[in-house]
C-alpha cells in the first residue's frame, strides 16, 4: 500500500492513492462503477486477480506510468503467498480483505445521485490484524487499511503532495507531525 519511515504511522500507497484520485475525476462515477464491478467479479477467484483488476480498472484509466513496477511491488510484498518477501505471511490472504473494503468504499461513494462522495484512503500501521474500515461523512468516505508494521526496511513516502498525517501518542503527551514525504 505505501511506504514508511520507522516512526510514521500513516501512509498512502499505489492502490489507495489512485483510488482517491479516481474519486476526484470529472468522470468519477463511471470509473468507480467500472472498478466496483470488476472487484465484484473477482470474488469468485477469492480476489486472486486483484493486481490485474487494479491494472485494468484503476491504474490504466488514470494513465499511471509505472504500472509494471507497481504490480511487481504488490505481487512481491502483498499478494503472492509464495514470495519470500511477502508482508504478513501469517495474515494472508490480504487481497480479499482489501478488495471487499475498497468495494464497500466505492459503494458508499456512489450511493447518492449526482456527484460522487470523494474517497480519502490511508494505510495505518502498528495494528494487530489486517482490516479495512470505512468512515462516512457528507464530505468524504474515509477508507482506513490497517495492518501490522511491515518487516525490514522500506522506502518512504505518503504518495501525495497535499496529504499530511499527524499522530498523537502518550509518550509524555507529545503530538508529532509527520511531514509529507512525497517526492
Amino acid at each position: 500500500m505505501g511506504c514508511f519511515v520507522p516512526f510514521v504511522v500513516a501512509s498512502k500507497g499505489p492502490i489507495l492513492y489512485y483510488l482517491d484520485e479516481m474519486s476526484k475525476r470529472p468522470n468519477a462515477r463511471e470509473l468507480l462503477e467500472r472498478f466496483g464491478r470488476a472487484l465484484a467479479e473477482g470474488a469468485g477467484s477469492d480476489y486472486g486477480d486483484l493486481i490485474m483488476t487494479c491494472d485494468h480498472h484503476l491504474f490504466s484509466p488514470l494513465k499511471v506510468e509505472s504500472v509494471q513496477k507497481i504490480s511487481d511491488y504488490l505481487r512481491i510484498y502483498w499478494f503472492d503467498p509464495s514470495s519470500a518477501d511477502i508482508y504478513f505471511p501469517a495474515l494472508q490472504p490480504i487481497a480479499p480483505v482489501l478488495a471487499i473494503g475498497i468495494a464497500k468504499a466505492i459503494e458508499l461513494s456512489l450511493r447518492q445521485e449526482g456527484a460522487v462522495i470523494p474517497i480519502d484512503s490511508w494505510w495505518i500501521v502498528d495494528q494487530p490484524d489486517v482490516k479495512v474500515t470505512n468512515l462516512v461523512s457528507p464530505r468524504q468516505i474515509t477508507l482506513l487499511f490497517s495492518t501490522p508494521r511491515p518487516p525490514g526496511s522500506y522506502p518512504f513516502g505518503i504518495w501525495s503532495k497535499t496529504a499530511e498525517a499527524y499522530s498523537t501518542a502518550r509518550t509524555g503527551i507529545v503530538t508529532q507531525r509527520f511531514d509529507n514525504l512525497a517526492r
